[in-house]
Formats: C-alpha cells, sequence, structure tokens
C-alpha cells in the first residue's frame, strides 16, 4: 500500500517536472527590434529621427493606449538611475497600430523638448504570433 502511494507521489512529481522544463521560456520570437536615434547628441530644441527595425522573425505592433495614439516612455539617466516619465510627443511620421513586418525598418521624427541629460526611449510592441506584449529600447543619446 505504502509503495503504490510512493510510486503515485513519484509519477506526480516526475510529471510536473517533465511540465515545468518542457514549457517554453523566453520570447516566442527570434531576434530584437532596433532602435536608433539619427544622433548621438542632440541640442535641447533638435527634433530627433528615430529608425526602428525589425529584426525578428516575427511581426511587430506597435502598442497604443485608449486615444490610439503611440506613447514611447522616456527615460532619463540621473543619480546613477534611469527614471521614466510620458512626455509630451509630437510624431510626424506615425507608423502607430500598423504591422512591422519582419525585415522591415520605419523612421519617425519625434519633436519632444528634452531638458539637458542623458536619456533612452522605450517602445511597446505587441509580437505575433503569440500576442507578446514586450518592450525594446533606443539607444542611449545626450541633449546638451
Amino acid at each position: 500500500m505504502k509503495t503504490r502511494f510512493l510510486n503515485r507521489i513519484c509519477l506526480l512529481i516526475s510529471l510536473m517536472i517533465m511540465m515545468v522544463v518542457s514549457c517554453k521560456k523566453g520570447p516566442s520570437y527570434l531576434g530584437t527590434i532596433q532602435i536608433n536615434t539619427d544622433k548621438e547628441v542632440y541640442q535641447v530644441n533638435d527634433p530627433i529621427i528615430v529608425d526602428v527595425n525589425n529584426l525578428t522573425d516575427s511581426v511587430a505592433v506597435h502598442s497604443w493606449n485608449d486615444l490610439h495614439n503611440f506613447v514611447p516612455i522616456t527615460y532619463k539617466y540621473e543619480n546613477e538611475l534611469w527614471s521614466g516619465y510620458l512626455v509630451d510627443y509630437r510624431i510626424e511620421n506615425n507608423h502607430c497600430c500598423k504591422e512591422l513586418l519582419p525585415g522591415s525598418k520605419v523612421r519617425d521624427t519625434l519633436h519632444i523638448y528634452f531638458e539637458k541629460g542623458i536619456y533612452r526611449i522605450q517602445y511597446y510592441f505587441t509580437m505575433r504570433p503569440g500576442n507578446r506584449y514586450t518592450s525594446f529600447y533606443s539607444n542611449i543619446f545626450k541633449v546638451q
């Protein structure tokens, strides 16, 4: 009786371990979305040109807010920490809410007022297949 009980417990534990080990870990796509600004150093009122390159094997879709506007998050580096905040973006060539096919590239021009400092921008995408909500970061740039 005890042997059957122990065998069932061992079988149950083995099945649970197999389920955990066989689960897919990480993203369901390969590659990254590369986000680069056109310069590494800007003046306070300079427009920022951003190239977004889909180097994945999946379709990426910009995420949006309730107003269906693409709202990236800006991070400023201060006191050895990255602090994120929303800023008022005016985007000339907005590719919001459209599919960015594998291997394709879009360019946006952002008109943002930045104080002097070091920044990067976070972009959100829904990756298909799988509909994983994923964020990617631009290169680091400086405003002087």
